[in-house]
């Protein structure tokens, strides 16, 4: 599946599959397919990267 190797959005894998997105979203559930293109680790990654925000 193109969007399970990150090749296609979710927004164009529910175009192709001619769902909307909410509807592509539930049939990955149904197939146990993560709606989430990134790991953990890398959302762990990317937040830990984010600049600090200044307290005012």
């Amino acid at each position: 599946m193109w969007y399970e190797l990150g090749r296609l959005s979710q927004g164009k894998a529910a175009e192709v599959a001619n769902l909307s997105r909410s509807a592509f979203i539930s049939k990955l559930a149904r197939l146990g397919v993560s709606p989430f293109q990134e790991t953990a680790e890398e959302i762990l990654d990317a937040a830990r990267n984010l600049p600090k925000r200044a307290k005012s």
